[in-house]
């Protein structure tokens, strides 16, 4: 009861259109969640599956639309048709769906790329499953259906009318319910909760919509998806497909949420994913080089060096340290009676420096250390995230480097 009342005030504070949500506050009950919604031969399920494969394809297919990454999405399209994770209908379902969230263009582009997948494996005569036929939505009390899917999503019990006035908040009001929730809801399918989170991977893909992303996950996890499976499975699966910086953006969408909902959430999955070294190679332009065997007694976790010079042959020495998700380099001071110390470049990935008595500087690519010699301190990756930076040792008298002792998992893992 606690955790549907939770999840319903979430759906309210995140949804800036408040004509979805104005009279679903005033009743202050909630709508029995596993009941089926029915109207006539119209039912809707509320499905409760642990995220796996199918959950996967929907969430790559939807975001991949949103995106218009059309070349992925028909890579991903075709392989769910081919493994029969997914249904003709299932997927075209989703590109009619995306056009509600994302505009027409995106969805005929994927509507178009549907077809060129089907058509590609009827003329190879692969086998795949044409699915359920959607379903007709009766023409009557269209706004009285897509009220009582609102209330079945964010376990709500609005009873209002539909509008008699035609002011843009009420047309909208009715526009939302006669056609986004009845119209296309509707037509059966996929069920409420596969729609939940192919609308949430959409919004999540499009970016600059966290309210409405936000609203969608409290859906989403209303109608049957865990926490944990969002965290862990949904999250990695958009920076995956999408971009590190949409997984990012979801990724504090979804903790807000939990926060209001009260989810509790073991320690096992309170980060949530780590940057992919794919994802890393890609950004970092100046190259991840070898494993800095020489100096790996000095970290925990492992680190690469790449020499940008011929230091050997005279050449000014310039090097680019990459450290994978979670590793960091011991305390340590560049000593110098004159002169020294050391500067460092980020250029790819995130990562952390810390001097001795002062707080840690988050650092990104652009982010400019100077470090005076004699001062002890540590850098490293963040724990989601690989990390490079040029290291640049600065000329002075007597120069020598002190190691000391590692920089522990409390106070890392504080950060």
């Amino acid at each position: 009861m606690k955790r549907t009342k939770r999840i319903c005030a979430t759906f309210v504070s995140f949804l800036t259109i408040g004509i979805i949500f104005a009279s679903c506050s005033a009743s202050g009950k909630k709508s029995d969640t596993n009941n089926n919604i029915s109207k006539g031969e119209h039912t809707m399920e509320n499905t409760n599956t642990k995220f796996d494969v199918r959950e996967s394809a929907i969430t790559k297919i939807a975001g991949l639309g949103a995106a218009g990454n059309l070349e992925k999405l028909s890579l991903e399209m075709e392989e769910a048709l081919v493994s029969k994770t997914l249904s003709q209908n299932e997927i075209g379902e989703i590109c009619l769906q995306l056009y509600a969230y994302a505009g027409f263009p995106k969805s005929l582009n994927a509507q178009n790329t549907l077809a060129s997948v089907v058509k590609k494996l009827d003329e190879g005569k692969t086998a795949y499953e044409k699915g359920e036929t959607p379903a007709e939505v009766p023409t009557n009390d269209r706004y009285d259906l897509g009220r009582e899917v609102i209330n079945k999503i964010f376990g709500m019990n609005a009873k209002q009318s539909r509008p008699a006035s035609s002011s843009y908040e009420e047309t909208s009001d009715i526009f939302l319910k006669e056609h986004l929730f009845s119209d296309i809801t509707l037509r059966g399918v996929l069920s409420i909760n596969d729609r939940e989170l192919a609308t949430a991977s959409m919004l999540a893909a499009i970016g600059n919509v966290n309210p409405q992303l936000g609203a969608h996950i409290a859906g989403t996890l209303h109608t049957g998806t865990s926490a944990h499976d969002l965290r862990s499975c949904w999250i990695p699966l958009l920076s995956q497909t999408i971009s590190l910086k949409t997984a990012k953006n979801a990724e504090s969408v979804l903790n807000a949420v939990i926060a209001q909902t009260g989810v509790n959430l073991p320690d096992s999955v309170k980060v949530l994913y780590k940057m992919t070294e794919e994802e890393f190679s890609a950004a970092n332009v100046f190259g991840k080089g070898v494993p800095n065997a020489m100096f790996a007694k000095y970290f925990i976790g492992e680190s690469f060096l790449n020499p940008l010079t011929d230091f050997q042959h005279g050449e000014f020495p310039l090097f680019n340290v990459t450290f994978e998700p979670g590793c960091r380099n011991n305390w340590h001071i560049h000593k110098s009676t004159k002169g020294g110390g050391q500067i460092l470049i980020c250029t790819a990935g995130e990562g952390w420096y810390q001097e001795e008595g002062k707080e840690p500087v988050s650092l990104v690519p652009g982010s400019v250390i100077v470090i005076k010699a004699n001062t002890k301190h540590w850098h490293g990756a963040k724990k989601d995230s690989w990390f490079s930076h040029i290291s640049l040792e600065i000329p002075g008298e007597n120069c020598s480097n002190e190691w000391l002792e590692s920089v522990t998992d409390e106070v890392y893992n504080a950060l």
